[in-house]
């Protein structure tokens, strides 16, 4: 017996699972080669754009999937920083980019549906490179969410977007413990994903232009984990001069799960539920018998296993979870000193230093009340059931909406405004016929009428197939869809050359945004409904650990863990024995005297 995920990631599941693709000849066979240089000849598919109006016809454009832009991640390169890979994507002839690759491994997938050696890029393009750079296209570089745990880059595909003038690029990354294990060594350095992220967007930068992109106008976007993955771009020097503009929609770096700085307990309790530490011992764990036991004894199952535990034991004592998966600071000590950190300090203190990329920002959120499915099952569990939570809700979720996505993210765009000019921030107001909302109480009643939900906004940009659009809703799917190009091209949602309702810069003092419903209205001070005197408005990233004056590193490290390792051990009980990884020692941690 496997254990049940669904709960913790119901939210990010369903966005994923309904995206899909059309598709109709439209171009002739020569125009689906790509002459990428040394990557050779590469040969894409025909596609149509799903329609953007009702009874209207979509768009002819070209999807070429599945090329590998880094080496297998397999083995002794399991954590390890991703290598580009390099020569011809076929030796031997034309490369078939039909299919996407593999997602990487995750929960609710098994093999050979999923595998480690899972980093490709998929390109789609309303027309062929012509040879002329004057005809270059503005590129979208689409970073998946899916709390750093799920989802696959070919399901946010261009079936929407290339109903305008863009080239769009999505990819798989490493996720979960693959994506993010460390013991702050340069041999498990962390941020495993984030260097996959580099070197998908130098692939992109170095291949684009064979596929009709300018390399030299790329927007980087992602919403949720992805959106928090723009905004470490934003201040990773390995990212620096890399892209143009940004778009983050629902998350940020400065979030409480967006990055984490302590990350021994947690990997020590992975560690241990992978079969890999003996939590018994009082000296300091070993640590490369833990990495080398991690890379080359551990199945990528019992690594999603370990997870699951540990994250349910964490949430079951009112911790987030995410120390695991998220992106660390990078605080060891380089030996080699051709190594570079992805993230050496935390984004807090460049963002509050200005030393960000100065590059043009569109941010924002959806309302967030659906936010209350993923956060209430994974948090309350059968409390939510409570007589009396129905009429708690709205309190319940506007604090968590804004504790986990909108105080964040405000806070970034704001500190984005003060070196850059074109930063801007909307508020997703419009509550259609098609909402995830709809998907998040299979087999139940809902415990209130549901509103704006987390993801929504991505219905609107991305084919997500819970039905036809209705006319508002096919409006607002094209205000969304120009508001990306226009960013895109010029820098700015609403440019001169655009009819539409202008957007406000953001700037500190007047702080305009616009709204966007039904029709797009501009406002201004969006932190007025939660901010108030004494409000903190970033959470601090870390809990406040008590050490007294006596404690040694040594022993402060063994009691951190012990926490950790309790928390686990509790879940693991309530477990039988067949849901545990193989070999599972006694979680016990013994503090010396």
């Amino acid at each position: 017996m496997t254990p049940n995920f669904s709960t913790s990631v119901s939210v990010f599941a369903v966005l994923v699972s309904c995206l899909v693709f059309s598709a109709t000849a439209s171009f002739t066979e020569e125009d689906l080669i790509a002459d990428a240089g040394d990557l050779g000849r590469i040969k894409g598919v025909n596609l149509t754009s799903v329609s953007q109006a009702i009874n209207g016809t979509g768009r002819p454009f070209i999807a070429f999937r599945g090329m590998r832009y880094a080496e297998a991640p397999i083995g002794a390169r399991r954590f390890l920083p991703s290598v580009r890979a390099t020569g011809r994507l076929n030796a031997t002839g034309d490369y078939e980019a039909r299919g996407a690759g593999l997602p990487c491994i995750q929960p609710g997938i098994n093999p050979p549906w999923i595998s480690e050696d899972c980093l490709t890029i998929n390109v789609y393009t309303p027309k062929p490179y012509n040879g002329n750079d004057t005809d270059l296209l503005p590129v979208i570089f689409y970073i998946h969410g899916g709390s750093f745990t799920i989802g696959e880059g070919n399901r946010f595909n261009g079936n929407r977007m290339m109903n305008r003038d863009v080239v769009h690029v999505t990819f798989n990354y490493r996720l979960g413990v693959l994506g993010f294990f460390t013991m702050n060594t340069e041999t498990s350095p962390g941020n495993a994903a984030m260097y996959d992220m580099i070197n998908a967007l130098d692939w992109t930068r170095d291949y684009i232009r064979y596929f009709g992109g300018d390399p030299n106008k790329i927007t980087i976007a992602g919403q949720s984990s992805g959106a928090v993955a723009v905004t470490h771009l934003l201040v990773s020097p390995m990212a620096t001069g890399k892209f143009q503009g940004a778009i983050a929609g629902s998350g940020s770096a400065l979030a409480a799960w967006g990055t984490t700085e302590s990350h021994m307990p947690g990997s020590l309790a992975i560690a241990a539920l992978s079969g890999c530490f003996n939590a018994t011992a009082t000296p300091l764990p070993n640590i490369t018998a833990i990495e080398e036991c991690m890379r080359i004894n551990a199945t990528a199952a019992d690594l999603v296993a370990a997870l699951y535990i540990y994250q349910r034991a964490e949430r079951k004592e009112a911790r987030l979870g995410f120390d695991v998966i998220s992106p660390i600071v990078q605080s060891f000590v380089a030996q080699n000193a051709s190594f570079v950190k992805f993230l050496p300090e935390h984004p807090k203190k460049v963002f509050e230093e200005g030393r960000q990329a100065d590059v043009p920002l569109m941010m924002g959120i959806p309302n967030e009340y659906g936010v209350y499915d993923s956060i209430a099952k994974i948090y309350l569990g059968d409390e939510r059931k409570s007589g009396n939570f129905s009429e708690m809700y709205p309190g319940f979720i506007d604090l968590f909406s804004v504790f986990f996505f909108k105080a964040s993210a405000y806070q970034t765009a704001l500190y984005q405004s003060k070196i850059n000019n074109n930063t801007y921030w909307y508020s997703f107001d419009f509550q259609g016929r098609q909402t995830v909302w709809n998907s998040l109480f299979p087999g139940e009643v809902p415990p209130f009428r549901g509103g704006i939900t987390h993801g929504d906004d991505m219905i609107y940009l991305f084919y997500i197939a819970f039905g036809a659009f209705d006319a508002d809703e096919f409006a607002v799917s094209n205000r969304m869809l120009d508001y990306w190009a226009n960013f895109a091209t010029t820098g700015n949602p609403t440019p001169a050359s655009s009819s539409m309702t202008p957007w406000a810069h953001l700037t500190i003092g007047e702080e305009r945004f616009v709204s966007i419903g039904k029709d797009t209205v501009e406002q201004a001070y969006y932190d007025d409904s939660w901010s108030g005197a004494g409000w903190e408005v970033v959470p601090p990233t870390e809990p406040t650990t008590t050490v007294t004056p006596t404690e040694t590193p040594h022993r402060q490290l063994q009691r951190r863990v012990h926490q950790s390792l309790a928390a686990v051990q509790t879940q693991v009980q309530s477990h039988h024995q067949q849901h545990l990884p193989r070999q599972m020692e006694p979680l016990q941690f013994r503090t010396s005297s």
